[in-house]
């Protein structure tokens, strides 16, 4: 299990688990509908972007 950290500040820690497969990356996001898919980089900043959206809309 990784742990992004980078939005602690937020209140939010995305708990990712990576998997490889020759070049591609699988990611699961155990706390989220996510299951696996295929992912760059870009994807995870977006993947971040949505789960502090959704954080926050739960909050309202």
């Amino acid at each position: 299990m990784v742990k992004v950290n980078n939005l602690e500040k937020l209140g939010l820690v995305l708990h990712v688990e990576v998997k490889r497969s020759g070049r591609r990356t699988y990611v699961n996001l155990p706390d989220t509908e996510v299951k696996a898919c295929r992912i760059s980089p870009g994807d995870l900043l977006q993947i971040q972007i949505r789960q502090i959206q959704r954080k926050a809309e739960r909050d309202e």
